[in-house]
């Protein structure tokens, strides 16, 4: 044998492998623990049988259609191993007797040899094709099966990896049931049933043919304990049995078709299973006026110095929806409201709606661009707003402004009183087309939420809640109306808490909080302040985070800055879907019983919220691998104004349940299922990200780059700049070659003339060209490391004074760079972001010995500017 192997014969038997298996990917099955950096090889087993009807069948199928037994057993085996990992190039080991040639057979000795057999799954393959396909893939591999494996594994030379076996991760292996007095081959018996409470591979599928007896297959199967439990074990050979049977049933159908979760495990896996019936549709108006007719002289609204009863807050709606009214606003009416987070902004919000029309958020700190843009796009004619305000000027062309104080007067009555299929409101996310888009919620979709959350949270008239969000996000509703429609009292933050950490967390306490929203980026911001938190979260018994996935370190810091008995949830849901589609209880126990995953999980549907988690054609994936979330029930909004294509493309009719007519909303969002019924994130299956809570369409931020004329192209990604946290970064590829970009400080003006703050990029990186993957899309992942750029010249530091230089190492520190900067340095331009902001308050403060107020750097964003601000802040 080995004589047989030198030379050419060697050559051409490592020419053909080195060719089948080029680029042969790893088979990642959906695994019950982390893979561990190395494997230690336990592993127990899973017994089970193929019934003798099955079996049969299948016998007859493999003679017609001239495969063997075991061929016929590898196909429907690397379908299913290939829905497991999502992928259609699988690639599974098998052992051979090493005996090619009739001479060997008598030949005393250990012939054994392992083979990869790998199957191209894709083009969706009827499952004739397929055994045509795994026919010649078997063939080529025993022609060539006498190059010993562990020689054909030093040729390739693959990654090593000590948690798993090279070339491939899942063994398969036919033998027969011994005749007696027979003798059975070594490799049968020692090779696969050698000894017990071991795994060499991930998983090991031992088929024995019972073909003496009654005809039946029994299957054992050998799993890897580092990464799978028996639960997995089971349900994998439950699958696989139920693969074989569509196959016997049918040769004639594709891939596609192949049902592997059964119509009991789809039952079981319902998502949004309700512990009560949802109550009947109604409005935000009729909650409103039935809680004020409940507690009409309680506080209501607390802010700006001031303390509003709900029926002061009332009386103060009813006249500006009068006036409204007067106007031409009927239900279906849009109607803007732009003003600042004061009382005035609650007065606005329940005057459109008690007016009958729909209210359109504008954050009045967006940049004119963007503001015109929604006026446009979502054709409202009336906007209420401060006359005062700067942004008022933009108020015209057709577009009338409304202030919200009116004359007060007896309230007539609405005329056309909106119903429950009505809008409520429109709140514009951003668009992957480089505009934003208006997603429609109606006054079904809002109080369907709210009132399970009130099931949740049973808000009374002792809880107050912060309005922490800008109006313009979606999880502003849940603070204001979870709290006007229970009675519970609305503090409206200050505009100095907003970025200052200390004042956030005094404003909590004093005002003696109770009911606490906030994304984990601020939550660790707050928690990472320099004083002790705990004594400031102590008033709160409930806190909600979101927006983005929670990491476990912000989930135990927030557990460990409140009061024994406050309960933490973990709430996801994205607009188009009415703010909170799933929660999750936090706990220590649950922390540590998902320690291992990316992210906490984030939990079972609300009430009024179907969940599915699907493959690329809607179906159930199998439990525990990953798929892309829907959100199906009666929190689907209505779609996208004005847009119906995209509603289309997003909003897609729901195939899994019983209302007629009923839609799902795909979210893009990747997720797994775990066996305790729990949901985890795990990432996007397009270019939308969450930076800091903010949901951000990439796409768009490159629209508005590529709109200046000193750049040919761009592409921007999400990356974690030093040690801080994840922050957006441009790569630039100029317009002329021999002529440079424009400056940082260019291009973020350029961009704030567009784009909120939140969308500008930290860092901005000049680029030969951009990367692409073999089939022409973008390749973020081969960017290089971002470095923040600024507008300085060069040796800067022999220009500072000493003030000047503890602001410089501080921004080095906190930016994760090895820059040098000078005076006029501006921390935006250089990476800076409003959350760096509060850690490098808190470390200049360490280093002086003092409170360093962040609002110092706000208003002093140069190493220079804040150097001496800091000067003048001791002599106070």
């Amino acid at each position: 044998m080995r004589e047989r192997l030198t030379g050419a014969e060697r050559e051409r038997l490592i020419a053909h492998w080195r060719t089948r298996l080029s680029g042969v990917p790893v088979l990642e099955l959906p695994t019950s623990r982390p893979r561990p950096a190395v494997a230690s090889h336990r592993g127990r087993r899973e017994l089970l049988r193929i019934p003798s009807d099955v079996a049969h069948r299948l016998r007859t199928l493999c003679r017609a259609e001239g495969v063997t037994l075991f061929m016929g057993l590898l196909a429907p085996l690397q379908v299913l191993l290939g829905r497991y990992a999502d992928e259609s190039d699988v690639a599974v080991g098998t052992l051979t007797g090493g005996r090619p040639r009739p001479e060997l057979d008598d030949v005393v000795g250990y012939f054994v040899n392992t083979v990869v057999l790998r199957t191209d799954l894709s083009g969706d393959p009827t499952w004739r094709e397929l055994l045509g396909r795994v026919r010649e893939v078997a063939r080529q591999a025993y022609a060539h099966q006498e190059l010993p494996f562990e020689t054909l594994v030093a040729e390739l030379s693959p990654e090593r990896d000590l948690s798993r076996n090279p070339l491939f991760q899942v063994l398969f292996a036919l033998h027969e049931e011994p005749r007696a007095g027979h003798l059975p081959e070594l490799y049968d018996r020692k090779e696969l049933e050698g000894r017990l409470g071991t795994a060499r591979f991930d998983l090991a599928l031992d088929v024995t043919d019972h073909a003496t007896g009654a005809g039946d297959l029994s299957i054992s199967v050998e799993y890897a304990t580092d990464l799978f439990d028996a639960h997995f074990a089971r349900g994998l050979g439950r699958h696989f049995l139920r693969v074989i049977e569509q196959m016997v049933s049918d040769t004639t159908s594709r891939l596609s078709e192949l049902e592997i979760v059964s119509a009991d495990e789809l039952r079981a896996l319902s998502l949004g299973d309700r512990a009560e019936p949802l109550p009947e549709p109604t409005t935000l108006v009729r909650l409103w006026d039935r809680q004020v007719r409940t507690t009409p002289d309680a506080v209501c609204v607390v802010g700006d110095g001031r303390s509003l009863t709900f029926v002061e807050i009332d009386a103060r709606a009813s006249a500006l929806a009068r006036e409204l009214r007067a106007r031409g606003v009927r239900p279906e009416s849009l109607v803007a409201v732009c003003l600042e987070r004061s009382v005035e902004l609650v007065v606005a919000l329940l005057g459109v709606l008690k007016a009958g029309g729909a209210y359109v958020p504008l954050d009045p700190g967006y940049p004119t661009d963007r503001l015109r843009y929604l006026l446009a796009d979502s054709g409202v004619h009336l906007v209420v707003a401060d006359p005062g305000h700067p942004t008022s000027a933009l108020f015209g062309d057709g577009v009338r402004l409304v202030t919200v104080d009116q004359e007060p007067g007896e309230d007539p009555g609405l005329a056309e009183e909106a119903q429950p299929h009505h809008l409520a409101y429109v709140i514009y996310t951003s668009g992957s087309t480089g505009n934003p888009k208006g997603v429609a919620i109606t006054h079904a979709n809002i109080t369907g939420f709210l009132e399970w959350n009130q099931r949740l949270c049973r808000l009374t008239g002792q809880d107050r809640a912060l309005l922490n969000h800008s109006v313009a996000f979606d999880n502003s509703v849940w603070e204001i109306f979870q709290c006007l429609l229970s009675g519970a009292e609305l503090h409206l933050a200050s505009a100095t808490a907003a970025y200052d950490p200390e004042e956030f967390l005094r404003e909590v306490a004093e005002r003696g909080i109770t009911t606490l929203n906030a994304t984990p980026s601020q939550m660790r911001i707050l928690l990472e302040s320099g004083t002790d938190p705990a004594p400031r979260l102590a008033p709160v018994r409930l806190v909600f985070t979101g927006a983005e996935a929670v990491p476990h370190d912000v989930a135990r810091r927030i557990l460990a800055s409140t009061a024994p008995g406050c309960q933490v949830f973990n709430e996801y849901g994205p607009t188009e879907a009415t703010v909170t589609s799933a929660y999750c209880p936090i706990t220590e126990e649950s922390l540590d019983r998902h320690s291992h995953l990316p992210s906490v999980p984030f939990g079972r549907a609300t009430d009024n919220a179907h969940l599915y988690v699907l493959d690329q054609r809607l179906r159930p994936v199998v439990p525990g691998c990953r798929g892309e979330l829907y959100v199906g029930g009666s929190a689907v909004g209505r779609g996208y104004l004005g847009k119906p294509a995209r509603t289309a493309a997003a909003y897609l009719p729901d195939p899994y349940a019983v209302e007629p007519g009923a839609r799902m909303y795909a979210t893009g969002d990747v997720v797994r299922l775990l066996p305790d019924g729990n949901l985890v994130f795990l990432g996007r299956n397009d270019h939308q990200v969450k930076v800091r809570g903010f949901r951000i369409e990439l796409g768009e931020i490159e629209a508005a780059l590529q709109s200046h004329p000193a750049l040919a192209d761009c592409v921007v990604a999400v990356r974690r700049i030093g040690a801080g946290a994840d922050q957006l970064a441009a790569y630039l590829i100029p317009e002329l070659p021999d002529r440079p970009v424009p400056e940082p400080a260019e291009l973020r003006a350029h961009l704030a003339e567009r784009l909120p703050p939140y969308m500008l990029p930290q860092s901005y990186t000049v680029i030969a060209e951009i990367p692409l993957t073999p089939n022409g899309k973008v390749d973020r992942n081969a960017l290089p490391d971002p470095r923040p750029a600024s507008d300085r010249a060069p040796a800067g530091r022999r220009n500072l004074t000493k003030q000047q230089l503890l602001v410089a190492d501080v921004w080095r520190e906190c930016l994760g760079v090895e820059d040098d900067f000078g005076p006029q340095d501006g921390f935006f331009d250089v990476g800076g972001s409003s959350l760096t902001i509060t850690m490098v308050a808190s470390r200049l403060g360490e280093r002086l010995g003092r409170r360093v107020p962040p609002v110092l750097l706000f208003r002093n964003p140069t190493v220079a500017g804040l150097a001496e601000a800091l000067e003048a802040h001791a002599r106070r």
